[in-house]
């Protein structure tokens, strides 16, 4: 997948800054810098608030898809100890993932985690633009805006925060879908190689506002119960009626990430609830 080129911006290095990628950090540090200069317009943001959009983003298929981001990569002990300091729900949105982390900043532990993550990406990731493996002359270097760097690093007075070049700052808004797209779709390629065995990484990347209903294979259901007679539920061997059933996941939909009517089979109320993510054979055992 492409990025739009540009006459005036030094594309060409944009494009290539999941080139060298050994864990995931890079995907979620560009993911979260579009997401917040999108929504607040600003070009200086402060570097904690990058690292807490990062954990918020990468919340939702650590914690609820349990997806492998790489033996190299600690953003999943990070997330898991963040959850364990602040008890936010794992169900929380990306706003109030990121929103809950800025209200425990405080807490020496939280910010303990955070900052292991403003190690090196910052630098890092300025890479294709200035080369150097010196953290304080990327930071000089990029201060000069060298080749049209897209953002430039300060530390002032225990403050971290980077500022985007101006000139890219239309660029950004222009683009942002398709650079958020570019992000997501090397990020899949990235986690696909590390689970082979899990089908549609893409969409377990981002929270879905709400869940599908199942209003229309409730429907289904319930024509072939009124023709055919009660069904008798897998689990529990109970006899099921029209419109007195649960619809369950054979395969959890956490794994699937689908609603398609092959993998929801009518079951007994009880069981449904108590089955969670685990199979009829993990179930019966």
């Amino acid at each position: 997948m492409q990025i739009p080129q540009s006459d005036i911006l030094t594309t060409s290095c944009l494009g290539r800054v999941f080139t060298k990628k050994s864990a995931t950090y890079k995907f979620f540090w560009l993911m979260s810098i579009l997401q917040i200069h999108a929504k607040t317009g600003m070009l200086y943001i402060s570097v904690w608030d990058i690292v807490s959009r990062m954990v918020a983003n990468a919340w939702y298929p650590i914690h609820y898809f349990r997806l492998s981001f790489g033996k190299s990569d600690s953003l999943s002990v990070i997330i898991n100890e963040l959850h364990r300091l602040t008890q936010i729900p794992i169900d929380a949105s990306t706003d109030e993932i990121a929103s809950g982390l800025k209200e425990n900043i405080g807490n020496p532990q939280v910010k303990q985690h955070l900052r292991k993550l403003t190690n090196n990406v910052p630098y890092r990731f300025l890479s294709p633009w200035i080369e150097t493996r010196d953290d304080k002359e990327m930071v000089l270097r990029s201060q000069q805006l060298e080749n049209t760097c897209l953002y430039s690093l300060h530390k002032e007075d225990g403050e971290f925060y980077i500022a985007i070049n101006p000139v890219w700052d239309f660029y950004l808004h222009q683009h942002y879908q398709i650079l958020m797209d570019f992000t997501y779709w090397n990020l899949t390629l990235f986690l696909q190689a590390r689970n082979p065995n899990v089908p549609a990484i893409s969409s377990k990347l981002i929270r879905p506002e709400n869940r599908n209903s199942l209003s229309k294979q409730h429907r289904y259901w319930d024509m072939a119960i009124a023709i055919g007679g009660p069904l008798r539920c897998i689990y529990t061997g109970k006899l099921l009626h029209e419109k007195a059933y649960d619809l369950d996941y054979f395969i959890p939909w956490s794994f699937v990430s689908h609603d398609l009517i092959w993998n929801l089979i009518p079951s007994d109320g009880s069981i449904n609830s108590s089955k969670g993510n685990r199979l009829l054979g993990i179930l019966l055992v």
